[in-house]
Protein backbone atom coordinates (compact mmCIF):
# COMPACT_ATOMS: atom_id res chain seq x y z
CA UNK A 1 0.00 0.00 0.00
CA UNK A 2 1.12 3.45 -0.83
CA UNK A 3 1.62 6.17 1.91
CA UNK A 4 -0.92 8.90 0.59
CA UNK A 5 1.33 11.59 1.80
CA UNK A 6 4.25 10.05 -0.22
CA UNK A 7 1.90 9.91 -3.60
CA UNK A 8 1.23 13.41 -3.03
CA UNK A 9 4.60 14.55 -2.56
CA UNK A 10 5.80 12.58 -5.66
CA UNK A 11 2.79 14.22 -7.66
CA UNK A 12 3.68 17.03 -6.38
CA UNK A 13 7.70 17.06 -7.43
CA UNK A 14 6.92 15.79 -10.89
CA UNK A 15 4.49 18.89 -11.55
CA UNK A 16 6.46 21.34 -10.51
CA UNK A 17 9.93 19.91 -11.28
CA UNK A 18 12.21 22.74 -13.85
CA UNK A 19 12.23 19.65 -16.13
CA UNK A 20 8.30 19.20 -16.55
CA UNK A 21 7.25 20.58 -19.73
CA UNK A 22 4.43 18.86 -21.28
CA UNK A 23 1.87 20.85 -21.70
CA UNK A 24 -1.24 18.71 -19.56
CA UNK A 25 1.47 19.40 -16.61
CA UNK A 26 2.17 22.75 -17.19
CA UNK A 27 -1.32 23.31 -17.64
CA UNK A 28 -1.93 21.31 -14.25
CA UNK A 29 0.72 23.67 -12.67
CA UNK A 30 -0.82 27.00 -13.46
CA UNK A 31 -4.23 25.70 -12.38
CA UNK A 32 -3.09 24.52 -9.37
CA UNK A 33 -0.36 27.53 -8.33
CA UNK A 34 -1.80 29.20 -5.73
CA UNK A 35 1.14 31.74 -5.28
CA UNK A 36 0.14 35.30 -5.73
CA UNK A 37 1.31 36.95 -9.49
CA UNK A 38 1.33 40.48 -9.91
CA UNK A 39 -2.22 40.74 -11.77
CA UNK A 40 -3.96 41.28 -8.47
CA UNK A 41 -6.59 43.79 -8.28
CA UNK A 42 -5.96 46.86 -6.40
CA UNK A 43 -8.48 49.01 -5.14
CA UNK A 44 -9.70 52.39 -5.94
CA UNK A 45 -11.16 55.15 -3.64
CA UNK A 46 -14.94 54.20 -4.10
CA UNK A 47 -14.04 50.98 -3.16
CA UNK A 48 -12.19 51.38 -0.33
CA UNK A 49 -15.54 54.02 0.63
CA UNK A 50 -17.43 51.41 -0.22
CA UNK A 51 -15.75 48.40 2.29
CA UNK A 52 -15.98 51.38 5.19
CA UNK A 53 -19.47 52.24 4.65
CA UNK A 54 -19.49 48.50 5.02
CA UNK A 55 -17.77 48.06 8.22
CA UNK A 56 -19.18 51.05 10.01
CA UNK A 57 -22.66 49.94 9.32
CA UNK A 58 -21.35 46.39 10.82
CA UNK A 59 -20.06 47.96 13.39
CA UNK A 60 -23.14 50.30 14.25
CA UNK A 61 -25.29 46.57 14.11
CA UNK A 62 -23.27 45.14 16.71
CA UNK A 63 -22.88 47.82 19.05
CA UNK A 64 -26.92 48.46 19.10
CA UNK A 65 -27.37 44.49 19.15
CA UNK A 66 -25.32 44.08 22.34
CA UNK A 67 -27.42 47.07 23.46
CA UNK A 68 -30.47 45.26 23.49
CA UNK A 69 -29.39 41.91 24.46
CA UNK A 70 -27.44 43.85 27.86
CA UNK A 71 -30.60 45.71 28.49
CA UNK A 72 -32.53 42.41 27.77
CA UNK A 73 -30.57 40.19 30.13
CA UNK A 74 -30.50 42.84 32.38
CA UNK A 75 -34.41 43.63 33.23
CA UNK A 76 -35.03 40.02 32.79
CA UNK A 77 -32.98 39.85 36.24
CA UNK A 78 -33.87 42.87 38.22
CA UNK A 79 -37.57 42.13 39.11
CA UNK A 80 -38.79 43.25 42.26
CA UNK A 81 -35.72 45.04 43.10
CA UNK A 82 -35.40 46.86 46.47
CA UNK A 83 -36.33 50.18 46.30
CA UNK A 84 -33.56 52.79 46.69
CA UNK A 85 -33.70 56.60 47.02
CA UNK A 86 -31.56 57.08 43.97
CA UNK A 87 -34.49 55.28 41.47
CA UNK A 88 -36.20 57.21 39.40
CA UNK A 89 -40.33 56.37 39.84
CA UNK A 90 -40.43 54.80 36.02
CA UNK A 91 -37.84 52.58 37.14
CA UNK A 92 -39.45 51.41 40.15
CA UNK A 93 -42.84 50.87 37.91
CA UNK A 94 -40.41 49.04 35.56
CA UNK A 95 -39.19 46.67 38.12
CA UNK A 96 -42.51 46.26 39.63
CA UNK A 97 -44.21 45.89 36.37
CA UNK A 98 -46.94 48.44 37.44
CA UNK A 99 -47.86 51.34 35.42
CA UNK A 100 -46.22 54.66 36.53
CA UNK A 101 -49.27 56.77 37.08
CA UNK A 102 -50.27 54.51 39.82
CA UNK A 103 -47.12 55.62 41.61
CA UNK A 104 -47.79 59.44 40.96
CA UNK A 105 -51.28 58.49 42.09
CA UNK A 106 -50.01 57.28 45.32
CA UNK A 107 -47.28 60.36 45.94
CA UNK A 108 -50.55 62.85 44.79
CA UNK A 109 -47.97 64.61 42.27
CA UNK A 110 -48.56 65.44 38.39
CA UNK A 111 -46.67 62.70 35.99
CA UNK A 112 -44.85 64.46 33.88
CA UNK A 113 -43.30 63.05 30.78
CA UNK A 114 -39.79 61.97 31.00
CA UNK A 115 -39.66 62.31 34.66
CA UNK A 116 -36.09 60.90 35.86
CA UNK A 117 -36.10 62.47 39.47
CA UNK A 118 -34.48 60.15 41.90
CA UNK A 119 -37.11 59.34 45.26
CA UNK A 120 -34.49 60.89 47.50
CA UNK A 121 -35.48 64.51 45.65
CA UNK A 122 -39.30 63.73 45.45
CA UNK A 123 -38.94 63.28 49.25
CA UNK A 124 -37.46 66.19 49.05
CA UNK A 125 -39.88 68.32 47.99
CA UNK A 126 -43.04 66.99 49.51
CA UNK A 127 -40.98 67.33 52.69
CA UNK A 128 -41.28 63.93 53.70
CA UNK A 129 -38.47 61.23 54.35
CA UNK A 130 -37.29 59.09 52.20
CA UNK A 131 -38.68 55.76 54.20
CA UNK A 132 -42.42 57.06 53.63
CA UNK A 133 -42.02 57.68 50.41
CA UNK A 134 -40.94 53.89 50.01
CA UNK A 135 -43.43 53.07 52.02
CA UNK A 136 -46.25 54.88 50.37
CA UNK A 137 -44.71 53.47 46.76
CA UNK A 138 -44.83 49.49 48.30
CA UNK A 139 -48.68 49.87 49.62
CA UNK A 140 -49.78 51.37 46.02
CA UNK A 141 -47.82 48.38 44.31
CA UNK A 142 -49.13 45.95 46.60
CA UNK A 143 -52.35 47.35 45.73
CA UNK A 144 -52.48 47.73 41.96
CA UNK A 145 -51.50 44.34 41.97
CA UNK A 146 -54.13 42.83 43.87
CA UNK A 147 -56.83 44.89 41.87
CA UNK A 148 -54.98 45.07 38.33
CA UNK A 149 -56.68 48.34 36.27
CA UNK A 150 -59.02 46.83 33.47
CA UNK A 151 -57.26 46.37 30.39
CA UNK A 152 -54.23 46.01 32.00
CA UNK A 153 -52.16 42.51 30.46
CA UNK A 154 -52.12 39.81 33.46
CA UNK A 155 -48.91 39.63 35.33
CA UNK A 156 -46.63 37.46 34.90
CA UNK A 157 -44.91 35.12 36.90
CA UNK A 158 -41.37 35.88 38.26
CA UNK A 159 -38.92 33.55 37.04
CA UNK A 160 -36.97 31.55 39.99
Amino acid sequence: MIDPFLASKLIYNRLWSPGSTSGAARTLRNELDWRPNNSVKRLNRKQWAVIGALVLVLFVTGLFSVRTVRRAFYWRIHHDEVIRPWMSLPYVAHSYRVPPRILYEALKIEHPPHDRRPIRKIAQQQNRSVDEVIKILLEAITRARQHPPPNAPPPSEPSP
